[in-house]
C-alpha cells in the first residue's frame, strides 16, 4: 500500500491543490491527513483525491462537527490520537497531531 501523508495544512488551499495533485500523480492508495485541516471548505479540494482519506483532528481544529460532515464520502476524521490498520502488511500506524 502506499500512503500519502500531509499535516497542518491550514486553510492554505494553493498548498492543498499541489499536495492532492501529488497524491493523484503518484498514485496513492491512502491519504493521512495528521491535523489542523482548519476549516470545513477544504474539503472541495480533498474531494479530487483518487483514494480515501484518513484524518486526525488537531489543535486548531475547532470545527470538529462541520469537518466531519464536510468530509463524507472523502474520508474519515477521527479525536487524536486514532489507530487504525490496513491488512497488506499487517500494519498498525498511529498518526498523532503534536
Amino acid at each position: 500500500m502506499k500512503l500519502g501523508i500531509i499535516s497542518d495544512s491550514h486553510d492554505n488551499l494553493g498548498a492543498i491543490e499541489k499536495a492532492v495533485e501529488v497524491f493523484n500523480g503518484e498514485n496513492i492508495d491512502m491519504v493521512i491527513h495528521a491535523g489542523d485541516f482548519i476549516a470545513p471548505f477544504t474539503s472541495k479540494i480533498f474531494r479530487k483525491l483518487k483514494c480515501d482519506l484518513i484524518g486526525i483532528f488537531g489543535n486548531n481544529d475547532g470545527e470538529k462537527f462541520g469537518l466531519r460532515n464536510a468530509f463524507k464520502g472523502i474520508g474519515e476524521i477521527h479525536e487524536d490520537p486514532h489507530s487504525f490498520e490496513w491488512e497488506e502488511n499487517n500494519c498498525n500506524t498511529p498518526p498523532k497531531h503534536s
